[in-house]
């Protein structure tokens, strides 16, 4: 390994109607992959109880319901590094929030990884809070409000 431990714990809860997805440990090329799966299947949202007997039921049943699609947030204050593959799966997250209508906030970064959301511009692109109570206040808001 490098000069870091190339190791991500993800753990998702939720709050205020909300998936917030923490993180710890290294956002590297060895574990970038991780975030955006969890963070992907996070925003899908939960699979409905329905779904879950209808999977279990023969394949003559009903379609399954549909995953209720929900916003974002990623708390970093765990993340002890970030490379810029960390980066591109931040982006490639919010890109996907965007493709399927919901939002994406980042709260809790360290000095550093503050210092490389500005020098890359991504603190312009992906809204960033100091607290959790922050990034979920903003992700309840409407669209309407965020141009503002």
């Amino acid at each position: 390994m490098g000069r870091y431990d190339a190791e991500l714990n993800l753990l998702e809860e939720e709050q205020r109607g909300f998936a917030v997805l923490a993180c710890v440990g290294t956002l590297a090329e060895e574990t970038s992959e991780s975030l955006v799966e969890a963070g992907k299947k996070a925003m899908r949202g939960p699979v409905p109880p329905e779904a879950s007997a209808a999977a279990a039921a023969p394949a003559a049943a009903a379609p399954a319901a549909p995953r209720t699609a929900r916003s974002l947030a990623i708390n970093l204050s765990g993340v002890t590094y970030m490379s810029s593959v960390g980066l591109g799966a931040l982006l490639e997250l919010y890109a996907f929030a965007r493709a399927n209508g919901v939002r994406l906030a980042l709260f809790g970064a360290k000095a550093e990884t503050l210092r490389l959301f500005h020098y890359t511009a991504i603190d312009e692109v992906i809204p960033h809070f100091a607290t959790e109570e922050e990034a979920l206040g903003r992700l309840a808001r409407g669209p309407e409000e965020e141009a503002g």
